[in-house]
């Protein structure tokens, strides 16, 4: 099954990247309704892999994630 990028409003925010079953999975960026900015790899709606998460222009985390 081919995924494509999605644009949609999410629980709490605004999503654009790819979704199966409307979980996200695999590359994406999420627009928190708080302001923050997460950048990277989901699987079965968690961060799943490399991303980034922008918290505010001074303030961000690099990491590797594991189900959430």
């Amino acid at each position: 099954m081919t995924q494509s990028f999605q644009l949609c409003n999410y629980r709490n925010g605004l999503y654009h990247g790819n979704l199966k079953d409307n979980k996200r999975n695999g590359k994406g960026i999420l627009i928190t309704d708080d302001g923050e900015i997460i950048v990277g790899l989901c699987k079965n709606d968690k961060l799943h892999g490399i991303a980034i998460v922008i918290m505010s222009p001074n303030e961000y985390s690099v990491g590797e994630w594991n189900r959430g």
